[in-house]
C-alpha cells in the first residue's frame, strides 16, 4: 500500500493543470463582455433601423391612402368634361348653319384640344392608381407563415389564374403555352399569397411582351413556356417567352424600382423589384437572361425540403 505522504510523480506533477490567476480571468471575463456587449448594440442598431423603416412605412402607407380621394376626384371631373364638351359638339353639329365657318373651326378645335387634355388627364390618372396600388402592395405587411406546398402544383394554379387576367386584359389573345414540369414533387416553403403575386406578375409581363410582338405584323406564334426541375438542393421554375426581348443594356436595371420597359401608361417599374424581393425572402434567386426581339427567359431558384 502507498504511504499517504507520497509525493506525486514528476509527470504527474507536469499533467496537473495549472488555475487561470485572477488576472487572466478577469481578461477572459471582460472579452465576454465586450463580445455580447457589441452584439447587443448590433441588435440594438437593427432594432432602431426596424423602427425607422416601419415609421417611413406607416408615413408612405397613409400619403398613399389620401392621394387616392383626390385622384378618384380629377378622373371623375375628367370623365364628366368629357361628356359635356361631346355634348357641346353635338349641339354645335346641329347649329352649325347658324355660326360662320371660321368661328366653327375655331370652337371645334378648341373642343377638341379639351376632349385630348382630358383624355391625357384619365391617362396619367389611370398610370397614377396603378403606381398607388403597386406602393400598397409594398408597403402591405407580408405573411410570417410559410406553408409547405408541392411547386409543380402551386405554378399550375398561378399561372391559369394570370392567363384568366391576361385574356380580359389582352381580349382572348391567344397563347401557346408549354408546361414540362419535374416529374418528382418539389416540396417548398411558400409565403402563399406573395410568391403567387411574384408568378402572376411574370406570367403577364410575357404575354405583354408576346402582345406587343404581335402588333409588328409578322407571322408570330406566342408561346410561353413554363418549365420546373430539380437541380441540386433547389426547385428551379423557368418562364420563357418570345416576345419583344429586352435591350442588354436595360436588363441590369430591370429591378430597380420605377424603371419599366412599359410606357408610363402601362407599366409602374415597381413589379419586378417586388418579385425579386418576394424570391429573396424565400432564400431564392432571380435572373433574367433575354434577347431584344427574341426571347426572355427568368429563371427562379427556391430552396427544396429535404426529404
Amino acid at each position: 500500500m502507498e504511504p499517504l505522504n507520497a509525493v506525486a510523480a514528476p509527470e504527474q506533477l507536469h499533467n496537473r493543470s495549472v488555475p487561470p490567476t485572477p488576472k487572466a480571468q478577469l481578461a477572459v471575463l471582460r472579452k465576454q463582455i465586450e463580445s455580447t456587449l457589441e452584439a447587443l448594440e448590433k441588435v440594438q442598431d437593427e432594432l432602431i433601423r426596424q423602427e425607422r423603416t416601419a415609421s417611413v412605412g406607416q408615413l408612405t402607407k397613409g400619403i398613399v391612402d389620401r392621394i387616392f380621394n383626390p385622384l378618384n376626384y380629377i378622373t371623375n371631373f375628367s370623365q364628366s368634361s368629357d361628356e359635356l364638351v361631346q355634348e357641346v359638339i353635338e349641339t354645335l353639329k346641329k347649329q352649325q348653319h347658324v355660326l360662320p365657318i371660321d368661328t366653327l373651326d375655331s370652337l371645334f378645335d378648341a373642343l377638341n384640344m379639351l376632349k385630348y387634355n382630358s383624355m391625357k388627364v384619365q391617362e396619367h390618372s389611370a398610370s397614377t392608381t396603378r403606381i398607388l396600388r403597386d406602393m400598397q402592395r409594398l408597403l402591405k405587411e407580408k405573411s410570417r407563415e410559410f406553408i409547405e406546398t408541392d411547386l409543380n402544383l402551386f405554378i399550375e394554379g398561378e399561372v391559369k389564374t394570370a392567363l384568366q387576367n391576361v385574356e380580359k386584359e389582352f381580349n382572348s389573345f391567344p397563347i401557346n403555352v408549354v408546361m414540362e414540369q419535374c416529374p418528382q414533387s418539389l416540396r417548398v416553403s411558400v409565403l402563399h399569397y406573395e410568391l403567387g403575386q411574384a408568378v402572376q406578375d411574370l406570367v403577364n409581363n410575357a404575354c405583354y411582351a408576346m402582345f406587343e410582338k404581335s402588333k409588328s405584323g409578322q407571322a408570330f406564334t406566342p408561346e410561353l413556356r413554363i418549365t420546373t426541375r430539380l437541380v441540386n438542393d433547389y426547385s428551379v421554375v423557368e418562364l420563357r417567352d418570345n416576345g419583344t426581348g429586352i435591350p442588354k443594356h436595360e436588363i441590369p436595371k430591370l429591378c430597380n424600382p420605377y424603371f419599366t420597359t412599359k410606357p408610363t401608361s402601362k407599366g409602374t417599374g415597381l413589379g419586378l423589384f417586388m418579385t425579386k424581393d418576394i424570391i429573396e425572402t424565400h432564400n431564392g434567386s432571380f435572373h433574367i437572361d433575354s434577347q431584344e426581339g427574341e426571347f426572355t427567359l427568368i429563371t427562379v431558384r427556391l430552396p427544396t425540403i429535404a426529404g
